[in-house]
């Protein structure tokens, strides 16, 4: 199988497509350590409130 790359001409195209890109995938890692961080503190809340129960 074979897979078919379009470069585009202007190659300021490709740059920008590029730097999008990786913009995006360091926003997703962002993302991914927020819902972590999130997620951690939802869990030291739910243990506060039911050891104070």
């Amino acid at each position: 199988m074979d897979i078919l790359i379009l470069k585009p001409k202007d190659e300021s195209i490709g740059d920008k497509i590029g730097s999008l890109v990786v913009e995006a995938y360091n926003k997703k890692d962002r993302a991914d350590q927020i819902e972590e961080e999130a997620i951690k503190e939802i869990g030291t809340s739910l243990m506060e409130i039911t050891e104070t129960e």
